[in-house]
């Protein structure tokens, strides 16, 4: 399994940690409820077009050990095999 993680915010658009994974299979996205939006989703879909986009709003996204409000953070997973 492979993982890469990203974080949206206002000021500074996506930010990831890694290389684009853009055979993931799975998107797991949280995010404060005025900033998932369509716009956010279609920005994953464009990264992730294969993968299935699961997520719901928090009230805290939480990226690596940081946790941040009013952003948006995606993980996106590619299984082995």
């Amino acid at each position: 399994m492979q993982t890469e993680q990203l974080q949206w915010s206002p000021g500074a658009g996506w930010q990831a940690d890694v290389a684009s994974l853009a055979d993931a299979q799975l998107v797991l996205i949280f995010g404060g409820t005025d900033q998932l939006d369509g716009t956010r989703f279609a920005e994953l879909r464009s990264r992730y077009p294969h993968a299935i986009l699961f997520g719901c709003s928090s009230a805290g996204e939480i990226l690596d050990v940081n946790v941040s409000d009013d952003t948006v953070t995606a993980t996106a997973i590619r299984f082995a095999g």
